[in-house]
């Protein structure tokens, strides 16, 4: 008689079991596809709006090449990550832990402590924004709106994998229309700027460009050499 316990999905959620411990093969479950709201659902959200809008109003790229950009930086990110990824079926631990296999187990804590200051700042920069937005539309503090945002992001992570999935699958769907609305509504109704697909001047891009050479070397004060020291004293600075 089997006395194996298989898991049921269909079980409200509980307090998270298994942290960065090895996850028996009786209690794995799921599907491929059902990755996908994981990420898709976490990813839909203000922080990587913000994120992708910088190619254009940080750095001053037309709308295009903004859009390439951040589709390959997707692309081969996703590529590093997919290989890393294909180990978790074989390991069966968290991917923090699998950096073992490549670094040893020294050498992987500089990659766990690179991972763990990227996670705080990412919880961060998503509790502040979040926190932002609700404070806009409840009128709450913005404190106030920022702790909620992040107590609740909290209590998600200890009750763990089931909530985890279950709230990325309504998210998907919820943030995924709110974005498609947002996009109608911004390019249909209010309308893209008249240069949106062209390279615009901003403060970032303005920073790279080199200042214009002065005919007296690099400084009025101390000209290069004898044939331009008597421009210097007779144009005006």
């Amino acid at each position: 008689m089997n006395t194996s316990t298989q898991p049921s999905t269909g079980s409200a959620p509980s307090v998270e079991r298994r942290t960065i411990d090895h996850i028996p093969h009786d209690e794995r479950h799921g599907r491929a596809r059902d990755i996908f709201t994981v990420w898709f659902g976490s990813n839909i959200m203000l922080l990587t709006i913000i994120t992708g809008a910088l190619a254009t109003t940080v750095f001053g790229l037309p709308f295009w090449a903004g859009a390439i950009a951040v589709v390959a930086g997707n692309l081969v990110g996703g590529v590093v990550m997919a290989l890393h990824a294909a180990q978790g079926p074989q390991m069966g631990v968290p991917q923090m832990l699998q950096t073992r296999a490549q670094f040893g187990s020294l050498g992987s804590l500089l990659v766990v402590v690179l991972v763990v200051f990227m996670y705080l700042g990412f919880f961060a920069s998503n509790a502040v924004l979040g926190g932002k937005a609700f404070a806009e539309v409840t009128g709450l503090p913005d404190n106030w709106a920022i702790f909620i945002i992040g107590a609740i992001s909290v209590v998600v992570t200890m009750i763990g994998y089931k909530l985890i999935h279950s709230m990325a699958a309504v998210l998907s769907v919820v943030a995924g229309l709110a974005l498609l609305l947002a996009f109608i509504w911004m390019i249909g109704v209010n309308g893209l700027p008249t240069d949106t697909g062209t390279a615009t001047d901003s403060p970032g891009r303005a920073s790279w460009r080199r200042s214009p050479r002065r005919p007296c070397g690099r400084s009025p004060m101390r000209p290069t050499s004898r044939t331009t020291r008597a421009t210097c004293r007779a144009t005006p600075v």
